[in-house]
């Protein structure tokens, strides 16, 4: 779900493969907006143009929308379904613009895509990327799976760190908590380069879970138990040392 910064407006994504957008003073569906092959995972209206609204599905597409005609001005066909979008705040695309650059995340690829001519970036990570948050500043809040991930035996209830990725021979009691860690990139020298750390056990489903304002305060569920967890063992490490 994404709240327009304009209007009386928020829009909504549903399994019947459309976007709804819906009037905060009545509730009514004032647009529905079809095109995408599959259910779209993400939604985001533009930071300072009321007409126009991005969208991307688990068909691996990015939409723009124009609001006013309910039409789609361009679309992209990437590689991997769209877990997470975000405008860029310097595009107004006035003009028959359509809004400057989006970022998107898109397996362990951030998309750049310029929408207005048509240039396309990819910055690779290590692991899978869950959230992708323009800043006013032009810096990006990146959410990247730790490589690390929680067992909890479902019997007990016990809480482990394991290094590495899951193996398929863990017993069947046990459940699996993947983190994420949320930093700041900076754009430096055409390179995207982490400059800081906001969070290093956040739990996201989907970029629903890491919000911003402003550029000055960031809103993340991290998962205390985890990191009490993480504290004891490392207690007991250097105790033992």
């Amino acid at each position: 779900m994404s709240t327009s910064p304009l209007l009386p407006i928020f829009a909504t994504t549903h399994g019947d493969h459309t976007v709804k957008v819906i009037s905060t003073a009545t509730f009514k569906v004032e647009k529905e907006l079809k095109g995408h092959p599959r259910t779209p995972w993400c939604v985001k209206f533009h930071p300072t143009n009321p007409d126009l609204l991005a969208s991307g599905c688990l068909g691996m597409q990015v939409r723009i929308w124009d609001l006013p005609s309910s039409s789609t001005l361009r679309m992209v066909k990437l590689e991997n379904p769209v877990i997470s979008l975000s405008w860029e705040w310097g595009g107004s695309g006035e003009g028959g613009g359509c809004g400057g650059r989006i970022a998107a995340a898109v397996g362990t690829k951030v998309e750049m895509w310029d929408c207005g001519n048509n240039l396309r970036v990819q910055h690779e990570k290590n692991h899978p990327i869950r959230a992708v948050r323009f800043l006013p500043s032009g810096r990006l809040l990146l959410a990247v799976q730790s490589p690390s991930f929680y067992k909890t035996d479902l019997t007990t209830g016990n809480l482990l760190r394991i290094i590495g990725p899951p193996s398929p021979s863990l017993p069947p009691n046990s459940k699996i908590h993947h983190t994420f860690r949320v930093g700041v990139w900076e754009e430096l020298d055409n390179k995207w380069l982490e400059t800081g750390v906001v969070a290093e056990r956040a739990v996201l489903y989907n970029d629903g879970g890491m919000d911003e304002r402003d550029g000055e305060v960031v809103c993340i569920c991290v998962d205390h138990e985890g990191a009490k967890e993480i504290e004891d063992e490392d207690e007991r490490e250097q105790e033992e040392r």
